[in-house]
């Protein structure tokens, strides 16, 4: 299996010199590898941003409390809590 970046292959080294892989399969993967220049890092994919509906559905969601129940929801919890009596 061909290294996908230099901190991979930088990685695979530091753990033949620690001894927790062999230097044949560390010289295997090396073989393996393109002789093109790697990208320092792989980064993950990043999520799709929600569109445009999603986010106002959401805002929406979050809103449809009225101030009343959240009022209701908070003296509930303080009661909960025995700050209030």
């Amino acid at each position: 299996m061909p290294f996908k970046s230099e901190s991979q292959r930088r990685l695979f080294w530091a753990k033949v010199n620690r001894g927790e892989i062999s230097k044949a399969k560390a010289e295997e993967w090396e073989r393996e590898t393109p002789k093109k220049k790697l990208p320092e890092r792989i980064h993950k994919k990043k999520a799709s941003a929600l569109t445009k509906e999603e986010t106002i559905e959401q805002i929406q969601g979050k809103l449809a409390k009225s101030k009343r129940e959240v009022l209701l929801d908070q003296i509930d919890r303080a009661f909960e809590r025995g700050s209030m009596r």
